[in-house]
């Protein structure tokens, strides 16, 4: 399927739609974390770069002397050897960290806390401190299981390097980057829970590519009506927005369409 990109009267052509995106909580990288993860939950950490081995502290254990005691019974395994016919009593780790390449994947077993620091980026170290609880502790939103860390100087650089084509090429690259839900270089992917409603359409801004000059959105447009609708690109060109595309100019009934705004970074507009 092909769709017509406006920018400010003129009309240019891009491809269809293919690809997924990822939801993870996106931290700049400094030198000093404070983290909370969920006992007895995976978490993954993301780096922009290769890990080396990292070194952890010893756990320190944040419970009783009961729940120390019933923790060691599951954890604690006794096989055969089968060469010396021996009984083997093995520990299990209290909390297993799996290496990637550029991840580390926590699975803890108990309550408490450790530090962590991990070698890989070119210019310092970066030192966790990690603290372990309960679903039940945790008040406030919960956990997150992905925590994907950035190097927003680098980012800036590259989004620069992306943006420095002239206006009309960096929009239809925008526009067909989130067709594709790829990334642009230097680029940030971010969700919000932005909707609201008109007579005719309910809107929910699905996710943006954010860039150093640039905001390329990918809008959800409801059709409320029992009638098929025209859609057309003047009717969202506002302040700020530098271009609009539809993946179909005809909204049907009571069904999904997709909008895509090329806008100014610097814009503040909550709505279209």
């Amino acid at each position: 399927m092909f769709t017509k990109i406006k920018i400010i009267g003129v009309s240019f052509f891009v491809g269809s739609i293919i690809g997924v995106t990822l939801n993870a909580l996106d931290l700049p990288i400094q030198q000093k974390y404070d983290i909370t993860i969920e006992n007895g939950a995976f978490t993954v950490f993301e780096f922009p770069f290769t890990v080396k081995k990292p070194l952890t502290s010893g756990f320190l254990i944040d419970a009783n002397s009961t729940e120390i005691k019933e923790m060691n019974k599951k954890n604690t395994k006794v096989t055969v050897d089968p060469r010396t016919k021996r009984q083997v009593t093995k520990k299990a780790k209290i909390i297993q960290i799996k290496q990637g390449k550029r991840t580390l994947t926590f699975l803890p077993k108990a309550r408490g806390e450790f530090q962590l620091i991990v070698w890989g980026y070119k210019k310092f170290p970066l030192m966790f401190n990690i603290k372990v609880m309960d679903s039940l502790q945790k008040k406030d939103s919960g956990f997150e299981s992905h925590y994907n860390f950035l190097d927003y100087s680098e980012d800036e650089k590259l989004a620069k390097k992306f943006e420095f084509d002239p206006h009309e090429k960096v929009i239809v690259k925008l526009i067909r980057s989130i067709y594709n839900k790829k990334i642009p270089p230097g680029y940030k992917s971010t969700r919000d829970a932005r909707e609201f409603s008109d007579d005719i359409f309910d809107y929910t801004l699905n996710f943006s590519f954010v860039g150093k000059k640039y905001i390329v959105e990918e809008w959800l447009l409801k059709n409320k009506t029992n009638q098929e609708i025209k859609l057309y690109e003047e009717l969202f060109l506002n302040d700020g927005v530098y271009a609009v595309s539809f993946e179909n100019d005809i909204s049907s009934p009571h069904l999904i369409t997709r909008m895509f705004l090329v806008r100014k970074r610097s814009n503040k507009n909550k709505g279209i």
